[in-house]
């Protein structure tokens, strides 16, 4: 079975979103070119294109293998730093630079209902998010002349047992998303990728919704792709 959560962008001083959920279908295109802007233009801004993030490993709930899963995770931030996609478009075509320095034992600065304040580390882990959220990238900024360029961002994903699914789409898999596919759009938002409507471009990755039981959002679509390209 497969079915859509709704992202629904929630803007704070920092920065949040929240996944909601809504059943429906869909297939990756690479017809469609997108709407010209892709990223912020107030609030968190363009990302300096450089992010060093900590891995909060010792979070990952029991039900997922903690290795594979932070694989995964770095997957989906590997698929935008080269631009990974399936639309035959050039790959490592911008300059953006992603890396980590090993693990940590602190956590995001993510509450369950938001964001809390700034650290001045980026850190990734596993943690409670209230429903309906599955996962939440909460970014802080930098206010500069004529820009807002992103200083910091932490992400989260829910640790909720059995919402996530690693590598491949599982056999009757059923109300289940793949942690890379999450992870490729969240860090689409740490790298400044701003939503695009859900009834204009169903099929991109940064579109307000993720697919269930699919490997679709681990890909860029055209107008994810020309978000970055445009701007990095």
């Amino acid at each position: 079975m497969r079915g859509k959560v709704q992202l629904d962008w929630t803007t704070t001083s920092s920065g949040s979103l929240r996944l909601l959920h809504r059943s429906t279908h869909r297939q990756r295109r690479c017809i469609q070119p997108g709407p010209a802007r892709l990223l912020n233009t107030t609030g968190p801004g363009i990302s300096m294109g450089a992010w060093s993030t900590y891995r909060a490993v010792w979070t990952t709930p029991n039900y997922l293998n903690a290795s594979t899963s932070w694989t995964d995770i770095a997957d989906g931030g590997s698929n935008i730093d080269r631009g990974y996609n399936e639309c035959g478009l050039a790959q490592n075509a911008w300059n953006i630079s992603l890396t980590s320095p090993g693990t940590t034992s602190r956590t995001a600065n993510i509450t369950a209902s938001g964001c809390s304040s700034d650290d001045d580390d980026d850190v990734i882990d596993f943690g409670p998010l209230d429903a309906p959220a599955i996962a939440r990238t909460c970014t802080w900024y930098l206010s500069l002349p004529g820009d807002n360029p992103i200083n910091n961002a932490d992400i989260r994903f829910k640790s909720t047992t059995g919402l996530y699914f690693i590598g491949s789409v599982p056999s009757g898999c059923s109300g289940r998303y793949s942690i890379e596919g999450v992870a490729t759009h969240e860090f689409g938002h740490a790298f400044g990728l701003n939503h695009v409507s859900e009834s204009s471009y169903p099929t991109e990755t940064m579109s307000s919704a993720a697919t269930s039981c699919s490997l679709a959002d681990a890909s860029l679509g055209r107008s994810d792709y020309a978000g970055l390209y445009d701007h990095y």
